[in-house]
Order: C-alpha cells, then sequence, then structure tokens
C-alpha cells in the first residue's frame, strides 16, 4: 500500500483528449502544484484503504463470516496499519478484540497473541502509558520463551520494540543487549537485509547517536537506508522515520542545510503515503522547527512547532516523551526572543509530563533541565541555575551521556553560570572540558562548537588575554559561517564579544562597529527587544558618548530604556544603569547646544530670546500659537523674564527632557508639538542668533546650522 501510495503521481495521468489533459495539468502546474495535490490525493486513497478495510473487518466479525484464527489474523493486520496511520483509539480497539479471539491455547494462538500484545504496547508507548507497556511487552516475550520461538522473526521484532523502551528511558546499557539479541536472531534467520532489520539499524544507531558517537551512528543509518533502497521500501513510513534519524545525526554534526534537505525528504514521503499525521510525523515536523530555528529563522520554527503540536494533539500524543521534547524546543525557541514566562510555562508542562512518564531522568530530561537552567540565568537566578546544571550532571554521569555533544552543551552552560558567579579558574576548566568532549564526539565544527569557543574567548579576555580571545573568536566565526548560522542570535553574541574585546584593546570606533553589526542581526532575526538586546544598546550609547556624540549616545541609551519598560525591568539594577547613563547624555547634549547659544546670542548673565522673537521662531517651524497658547507653554517653561525674555536654558531643557528630573514639562498639545519638533527649534534658534547679530554674521549662522545639524 506504502509503495503505491508513494507513487502517486497526477502529472503521468493520461486523459482521452489530449487538449483537455494539457488544460487540466496547466491548471494544476499554476494553481496548488503536483506535490501538494499528489499528496491530498494519496491522503484520500490512504482514508478509503484504511476505512474499507476496517469496515469489511466489522462486517466479518459481525456476520462470523471469517475463521476464529482469520478474524485474529485480520485483527492484528488492519490494528498496526490503524497504527501506522495515527488513528490510535480504532487501532486499540481492534486490537482488544483480536486478543479475545487468541484464545485456543494452541502454539499458532499463542504466536499471534504475542503480536497482539506487542502492537498494544507500542500504542500504549506512544499513548504515555510507558507502565502498561512494558507488561504488555514483558508478557509478550514471555509466551515466545514459553514456546520456545524465541529464535524467530516475530520475537526479533519485539525485542526491537523492547530495546526501543529502555532507549527513550535512558537505559542504553539494556539497549544495546536487547539489540545485540535481536540482531542474532535476524542473522540466523537470514534475514539481515530484510526492512525489519533496517529498522534495527536505525534504533543501534539512535543509541549511539546518544551517546555522543555521531560517525558510528551515520554509519549505521545509512546502512539502514542501503538496505530500504534495496527492499524498495524507503518510501514509507519506516522509512521517512530512518531518514529523520540521519537528518537528526547531521544536525548535530553542524551541518544543517544537509540535515533540512534529508528533512524535507522524510516530510515529503509522509505526505505521499498519507502519514504525517501521526507520532512520527510530528517529530519530522519538530526536526524541521529546530534546524530552521538554528538557522535564524524563527517564523518557519514556530510554524513548524505548531505543526508537530496539532498532529500530536490529534494523535493523543501530546502528553508523551516525544511531546515534552517539543515543548522543550519551544520553550528554547520562546527564551530567544525574550518570553521567558511563556518559556518557563513550557517547561514546566514538558517536566510535569516527564515525570508523569518516567522519562525525567533519562538524557532528554536533561536536556530539559539545562535549558530550565539557562533560563534562570537570564533572569539572574544564578544559584537556581547551578542546582538545575547539577541536576542534570547527574543524570547525564548515570546515563553514561555526559561525554556527547548535549553532555558538552550542558557543560558549556555550567561554565557561563561559573563564570557569571566570578569563579573564572573553576569556569574555563569547565568549557575545557567541554572543548575536549566536541573534540573526541568530532562534534566542534557545529553551532554548539561555535558557542563553546567564544565563551572561552570571553573567558581570555576577561583575564585580559586579548590576543587568545581574538583567536577564539575568529575560530567561532569561522564555524558560524560554515554551519549557516552567523545571522542569528549566536552570530550577534559573537560580534558583541568581539566589540567587547577591541574596546578593551581602546579601539572603540572598530567596537563600535562590531555592536552595530550585531544590532543589525538581531533586529533581522526578531531578538531586539530582550534583556541582551538592550545591554548591547546601553553599549553602543556609551561608545557614541565617548566619542563625543550626545545625541546619538541619547538615542541608543533611550532604545536601550525602552526594551527595558516593555520587559518590565526598569527598576532593575541594569535599567537604573542605562538610566544614569540617558541622564548624562542629555546633560552633554544640553551643554553643547548652550555653548552655541551663548556663543553667537550676546547676553550679560543668562541666555534669553524675547518673546517675539520666540513667537517667531515657533511660527516659523509651522506652530502657530495665539497668545493665550503661549501663554500656556512659557507657563509650563517658568515663565517670561519681567522684559518679556524667556531662557533659552529652560528651553534646552525642554528639547532633552531627563526622565526623573525634576523639570517642569507640561502636558498640553503645545508642549507635545514643541517636543515633536525640537530638532527644527534647534535650526530656528541659530536663525534667530542671526536676528541678534544684525545680519553681520552670515556665515557664522551656517555654522550654527551645521553644528546642530550635527548634535541632532
Amino acid at each position: 500500500m506504502w509503495h503505491a501510495l508513494a507513487g502517486v503521481k497526477i502529472q503521468d495521468a493520461v486523459a482521452s483528449v489530449q487538449e483537455d489533459q494539457e488544460r487540466i495539468l496547466d491548471m494544476i502546474r499554476d494553481g496548488p502544484g503536483f506535490h501538494e495535490l499528489n499528496s491530498v490525493v494519496a491522503k484520500l486513497l490512504q482514508k478509503w484503504i484504511v476505512n474499507a478495510s476496517d469496515g469489511y473487518l466489522t462486517r466479518s466479525l459481525d456476520s462470523d463470516a471469517l475463521h476464529k484464527k482469520d478474524s485474529s489474523v485480520f485483527c492484528l493486520r488492519i490494528g498496526t496499519l490503524l497504527r501506522q496511520v495515527g488513528m490510535a483509539e480504532r487501532a486499540l480497539r481492534v486490537l482488544e478484540h483480536g486478543l479475545k479471539l487468541c484464545d485456543g491455547g494452541c502454539r499458532d494462538d499463542e504466536a499471534r497473541r504475542a503480536e497482539h500484545l506487542m502492537e498494544r504496547g507500542i500504542l500504549n508507548f506512544q499513548g504515555g502509558k510507558p507502565d502498561d507497556a512494558l507488561a504488555d511487552y514483558n508478557q509478550a516475550l514471555e509466551i515466545y520463551r514459553r514456546e520456545h520461538m524465541v529464535e524467530t522473526p516475530a520475537c526479533a521484532t519485539l525485542l526491537l520494540s523492547l530495546g526501543i523502551f529502555h532507549a527513550v528511558r535512558g537505559d542504553f546499557t539494556a539497549a544495546v543487549e536487547i539489540y545485540e539479541q535481536a540482531r542474532q536472531v535476524y542473522e540466523s534467520t537470514g534475514m539481515l537485509q530484510t526492512p525489519k532489520c533496517a529498522a534495527l539499524f536505525r534504533e543501534i544507531g539512535n543509541v549511539k547517536l546518544n551517546r555522543g558517537e555521531i560517525d558510528a551512528a551515520l554509519v549505521s543509518y545509512e546502512e539502514g537506508r542501503r538496505i530500504r533502497e534495496q527492499t524498495g521500501t524507503l518510501d514509507t513510513p519506516d522509512g521517512a522515520a530512518l531518514l529523520a534519524s540521519l537528518g537528526i545525526a547531521l544536525k548535530q554534526r553542524g551541518c544543517l542545510s544537509q540535515a533540512l534537505e534529508v528533512f524535507e525528504q522524510s516530510r515529503c514521503i509522509r505526505e505521499q503515503t498519507g502519514s504525517l499525521e501521526t507520532p512520527g510525523g510530528a517529530t519530522v515536523m519538530k526536526e524541521i522547527g529546530i534546524v530552521s530555528f538554528m538557522a535564524g529563522n524563527r517564523g518557519a520554527a514556530l510554524e513548524a512547532y505548531e505543526e508537530s503540536a496539532r498532529i500530536r494533539k490529534k494523535c493523543n500524543n501530546f502528553h508523551t516523551a516525544d511531546g515534552a521534547a517539543l515543548l522543550t524546543s519551544i520553550g528554547i525557541a520562546r527564551a530567544v526572543v525574550g518570553d521567558l514566562d511563556a518559556a518557563v510555562e513550557a517547561y514546566d508542562e514538558a517536566r510535569f509530563i516527564r515525570k508523569t512518564t518516567n522519562t525525567l531522568q533519562s538524557p532528554c530530561g536533561a536536556v530539559l533541565l539545562r535549558e530550565v537552567g539557562n533560563v534562570k540565568v537570564q533572569r539572574g537566578d544564578l544559584g537556581g541555575a547551578l542546582a538545575s546544571y547539577e541536576e542534570a550532571l547527574c543524570i547525564r554521569k548515570s546515563t553514561g551521556t555526559l561525554q556527547t555533544p548535549d553532555g558538552a552543551a550542558l557543560l558549556t552552560s555550567l561554565g557561563i553560570a561559573q563564570r557569571k558567579l566570578g569563579d573564572l579558574s573553576k569556569a574555563l576548566d569547565t568549557l575545557k572540558q567541554s572543548l575536549r568532549i566536541r573534540e573526541q564526539t568530532s562534534s566542534l565544527e557545529s553551532p554548539g562548537g561555535a558557542t563553546l569557543l567564544r565563551e572561552i574567548g570571553d573567558m581570555h579576555r576577561l583575564r585580559g588575554n586579548h590576543d587568545q580571545a581574538l583567536q577564539s573568536y575568529s575560530i567561532s566565526d569561522m564555524l558560524r559561517q560554515r554551519t549557516g548560522t552567523f545571522n542569528t542570535v549566536h552570530g550577534a553574541e559573537l560580534l558583541e564579544s568581539v566589540g567587547g574585546a577591541m574596546e578593551q584593546r581602546g579601539d572603540s570606533a572598530a567596537a563600535l562597529e562590531r555592536y552595530r553589526e550585531a544590532r543589525c542581526i538581531r533586529k533581522k532575526a526578531h531578538v531586539a527587544e530582550t534583556a541582551d538586546a538592550a545591554a548591547l544598546l546601553k553599549k553602543i550609547g556609551l561608545l557614541e558618548l565617548g566619542l563625543d556624540r550626545p545625541s546619538a549616545a541619547s538615542a541608543a541609551l533611550w532604545e536601550s530604556l525602552q526594551v527595558h519598560g516593555s520587559l518590565g525591568s526598569l527598576q532593575t539594577p541594569e535599567g537604573a544603569e542605562v538610566m544614569r547613563a540617558f541622564a548624562l547624555t542629555r546633560r552633554r547634549a544640553r551643554e553643547m547646544v548652550l555653548r552655541i547659544i551663548r556663543k553667537y546670542i550676546p547676553s550679560s548673565s543668562r541666555c534669553t530670546i524675547a518673546r517675539g522673537d520666540l513667537v517667531k521662531v515657533l511660527a516659523a517651524i509651522g506652530l502657530n500659537l495665539n497668545a493665550p497658547e503661549m501663554d500656556r507653554l512659557l507657563a509650563g517653561m517658568g515663565g517670561a523674564h519681567a522684559e518679556g525674555l524667556v531662557d533659552c536654558e529652560v528651553i534646552v531643557e525642554y528639547l532633552f527632557p531627563i526622565p526623573g528630573s525634576t523639570t517642569t514639562v507640561g502636558s498640553d498639545v503645545v508642549t507635545w508639538q514643541l517636543r515633536r519638533r525640537g530638532a527644527h527649534l534647534l535650526l530656528a534658534v541659530g536663525a534667530a542668533a542671526l536676528c541678534y547679530c544684525r545680519l553681520r554674521y552670515l556665515p557664522v549662522a551656517g555654522c550654527v546650522r551645521r553644528v546642530l545639524l550635527t548634535i541632532i
């Protein structure tokens, strides 16, 4: 059936009238396209086949037309089919009925009973009932032992399912032993080059991948693919599952473009066979989301995650270990864009699921705990982060998965927390341990490896070893370029680190250039509204201030304050520091403008402008105020002097207000419009200077205008 569905090609259809055929094909080509239409047709055919088979079975059982033995076989085959297409509830009902028919007590009945139990165990496992699944598997295995049928292909298939159960729960030693038993059975029965053994090679590869043996895993996956290609079973749901595993290995190696290509091939097969809306299809969509996210395409990632969640909920497969893994990925995406509350919510739900499915003490549980720790670091809870990392570290050690790429990622996170706590020596030792694991597992040339090298560079920079820091940054940059992850938030973080090293060396201009490039990447990656983005804007603002560009500094710091405001972090030490820096830039800008005005507008004491001239200045910028409006404006600025002069310092304070200062700020529309036209007003002040100089210094007025433009 799978081969027939995968072979649906509307573009090869033939019509009795050639002209009609060409028109129909053109309409499809210009409309949905052949791939989408083929997928829809395949799904409808699959639905028809499944419903027809299930309907035939129901009618046969109701009429007692079939022998009991034949009925149990039909229940087994159709129950398996229903499971493969994601109809778990219908599959379970059919299998339960079939089990009742396997009560003859003979050897054949017992063998069929064992197969029914195995299929029911798979459904229970996929449905988040691991204890029930294990009970079914053990009961089936006991039947094979009692009937002396251990050395049969059917028992080998059961061993494969039992091994998967232990692998998912992190007991890789037990899984490997069981897989080896299954391999020996396949070998002794001459079934090594069959689709069933291809499935075994995939699971062996999965264990090796979880242990960090990426090269060995790739060998197993490629062997499985070779068998499936030879047997014509690659374009099946099981073939798609194999490709998904291969894609995960390529992703861990850092070959994101290749991984995405393999994942898309897997999805295409599932669409062609009508098996996308299954737990396996949900896994493929999750992996497409992860790779898209790593490549900086956040929108595509979230769409893929949402589709994966929809499929799992439809299949009753959301509250499972796989559902928890999906929630972890969603949490990571939310945390990167600064939505920490949504991230914590996803992690909490994932943790609850892992506890109820007894999978928290597994490698995937360790990944979840690491991400929980990462969010705590972002929130400044370093003690809580260390506790999460230590818990994850214990799981890695107990499951023998510390010497893996994921184990290295955990150590990198732990090293970052230790650095933030000020323990630089311990942090560097931890990061070097992570580096050794990356080198041993051939996973240094990956996004995770690039992050590690950046962190090692940061450690050298903090110790004053700028040359070593820049060397680490250079290698990290090369890895980001190779893995296609430079134009992501991680690439921006790298540029910020490089900028920090250059700033410490005294090259402010080069540092500012790196910071600005990082800012551009954050905007394009839609991660410009986070705490890290606010910190970057503060760095840009302070550098601009150091280069005596207060207006540019003010703009960057104001944007940083806006980000802190949206995050609710204005009252934190970081927010307060930005506020102080922003006030400093505003004062510097005021001083510069007043220096210019004092130079060109003669005054005995304070710099003033006549009320009538101010009215003309405002009219020149489009503010035609009547007498009452002018009175309110002057009242807001403290009023005019007795001789009708307005204080220019007060005007400047209005143009460059400092949040939290004691300056009186009007709230009416006049004041608002004045603020909106602040830049133009400064230019008009330059024109007023020209009036006071009685047109004798025309070149000077032009100079004032140019200087004011520079400040603004």
